[in-house]
């Protein structure tokens, strides 16, 4: 993977003067990161997540608007207030802010990094990891520096720095720090529903089920412009227009991979943006309840397949973001090569973890939201 790091040496803003002793706090961590990501916090309202004693937080304050600490150990807590940082006593993996945080700051540990980032919504997010020296390979990338990686190839709008810093001969004094700065905004959801016919047209039946299918996303909080309905031919209900895709990308045989072939052109020509969260669901599978992109988390995948209770692929409804194009490209040519459904050809990929892509995927369980064993009674009550 090309990180396409951008090298910043801060080393001299922080040097360490010869005879002097190690540091006391708060000058024991390295204060040079704060140089080096002033532009970002100046004048911001700034939370550190995991702030301890506020070593960074309060040399932060020095540029930021506001800053406050989220700190789970109490004693710590009562050690940066009495330092003059406002700190709150709370989990980061939890936190909900009480006010608007334009700037998140951590340095967690690995098991950690990736619950306290999905857990926040929007803002700018630095994540900071350490890079442990090695004598003859310089400064490796250590595992929390790679989940910033991984973090980074989701997030392809964010920057990398190395941040070199020397403040002394003791512990975190002297080393290299790995930054990520993400800009992360609220999930934009999209409704996809897709229909396509050699003989240009619905039949009755689906047609019924596509009017009942905008009436119910309606209902259920959808804007117009948020429900897509794919299809091979004109067709307009309620205002809400279908999008007509080229349909010499489908040859007879490819209609029994008419998800995965659709939803890879779709993200191919770039029709999936970066802060959005698609949700593909069959004609007849209807929404129960409304439904907030921030209720949904991948962890970092780029799709979610949800599993029935029997731990088998159901592709009737899934989620899938920008990014996710080489999942649904394998789908399609391992359903083609097997001549099997979508759902078996995922399940081949997963079986075997082809090209890794287990590590792309988020596997979710039956969430209620959506079902089709209530078609008739919801198509009795919804009326016309």
């Amino acid at each position: 993977m090309d990180n396409n790091i951008f090298y910043n040496d801060y080393s001299s803003v922080y040097d360490f003067k010869p005879g002097q002793t190690i540091l006391e706090v708060p000058y024991r961590t390295p204060l040079a990161v704060v140089k080096a990501i002033k532009s970002y916090i100046k004048n911001k309202v700034v939370c550190e997540l995991g702030s301890a004693a506020g070593d960074i937080a309060l040399e932060m304050a020095k540029y930021a608007r506001r800053v406050i600490g989220v700190e789970i150990d109490e004693e710590r807590v009562k050690i940066s207030c009495k330092r003059g940082l406002p700190t709150i006593c709370a989990d980061a993996t939890t936190f909900n802010p009480p006010e608007k945080i334009d700037v998140y700051y951590m340095w967690m540990g690995h098991e950690l990094i990736r619950s306290v980032f999905n857990n926040i919504k929007e803002g700018v997010i630095i994540m900071a990891a350490e890079l442990k020296y090695g004598t003859r390979v310089g400064y490796p990338r250590g595992v929390e520096a790679e989940i910033l990686d991984q973090i980074r190839y989701e997030y392809p709008e964010s920057q990398m720095l190395n941040v070199k810093y020397n403040e002394g001969d003791g512990e975190r004094q002297t080393g290299v720090m790995c930054l990520l700065i993400v800009r992360k905004r609220p999930k934009k959801m999209k409704n996809l529903m897709v229909y396509f016919n050699p003989e240009k047209r619905f039949s009755a039946e689906v047609e019924d089920l596509v009017k009942r299918q905008i009436i119910n996303s309606l209902r259920m909080g959808w804007k117009r412009a948020d429900i897509v309905l794919l299809t091979d031919f004109p067709y307009k209900y309620k205002g809400v227009e279908a999008k007509i895709i080229n349909p010499n990308l489908f040859r007879d045989s490819e209609y029994t991979v008419q998800k995965s072939n659709v939803i890879y052109h779709l993200l191919e020509e770039k029709m999936v943006h970066e802060n959005e969260l698609w949700l593909y669901h069959d004609l007849d599978f209807f929404q129960l309840h409304p439904i907030d992109g921030s209720e949904i988390s991948l962890q970092g995948g780029l799709a979610g397949f949800v599993e029935d209770d029997s731990s088998k692929f159901n592709l009737n409804r899934f989620f899938f973001r920008k990014g996710s194009h080489k999942i649904f490209e394998w789908i399609r040519n391992r359903a083609l090569k097997l001549q099997s459904s979508e759902a078996v050809a995922l399940a081949s990929l997963v079986t075997t973890n082809y090209r890794n892509i287990n590590s792309f995927l988020k596997r979710l369980k039956p969430s209620g939201i959506f079902d089709h064993t209530k078609l008739l009674l919801m198509l009795l009550a919804m009326g016309d």
